[in-house]
C-alpha cells in the first residue's frame, strides 16, 4: 500500500471507531418478559415462576394499557417463602375489597378464586394528585394461594 491509500484509509477508521463508540453508548434497555414486568411491581422474585394463564381485553379492544387483566402464574418455593415473608395473609381488608377482584361483580374471567389460606398485596399506581375510589383508578392487586402455590396478579388501569 502506498501513503495516499493509507492516508485516505485513516478517516473511514477514525469513523468507523467513532460509530463504534457512539451506538455502545447508548443504553439499550433490555427486552424483559412478563413475569420480570410483574415481579418488579410485586416486589418479588418470579425468575423460576411459570405463567399459567393470561386473561385481558384484546388489543384491538384497548387503549393504551386501558382494562382489566388477570394473569395465573405457577410459584417455585423459593417464591413461595419470598411471598409469606413480605405480604400480608388473607382475608382482604373491607377498606381494600372493592379494588379486588372477588365475586359476582367481576366479570369470570377476571374474577379470582375464593382463597382460604393465603397472602395478598395491593399497590396503588395512580399519580400523587389523583384520589383513588376502587374500582376506579390505576392499581395492582395480586392474591396468592399458599396450598396450590398460584399467584393471581390483576391489573387494572381505567384512565
Amino acid at each position: 500500500m502506498e501513503k495516499d491509500e493509507k492516508r485516505q484509509l485513516i478517516p473511514l477508521i477514525l469513523l468507523l471507531i467513532a460509530i463504534i463508540i457512539i451506538l455502545t453508548s447508548f443504553n439499550i434497555p433490555k427486552i424483559t418478559n412478563r413475569t420480570d414486568v410483574i415481579g418488579d411491581i410485586l416486589e418479588i422474585n418470579l425468575d423460576q415462576c411459570k405463567i399459567e394463564l393470561i386473561h385481558e381485553l384484546p388489543f384491538y379492544m384497548k387503549f393504551v394499557d386501558n382494562g382489566p387483566s388477570l394473569t395465573t402464574i405457577k410459584c417455585s418455593k423459593k417464591t413461595d417463602k419470598e411471598i409469606k415473608s413480605k405480604w400480608k395473609p388473607l382475608p382482604v381488608p373491607p377498606d381494600l375489597e372493592k379494588a379486588f377482584p372477588f365475586g359476582e361483580q367481576v366479570e369470570e374471567k377476571y374474577r379470582i378464586p375464593n382463597i382460604e389460606k393465603g397472602y395478598y398485596f395491593y399497590i396503588d399506581r395512580n399519580s400523587d394528585d389523583y384520589k383513588f375510589q376502587p374500582p376506579d383508578g390505576r392499581y395492582s392487586v395480586a392474591v396468592y394461594d399458599s396450598e396450590n402455590c398460584l399467584l393471581y396478579y390483576y391489573s387494572m388501569d381505567t384512565y
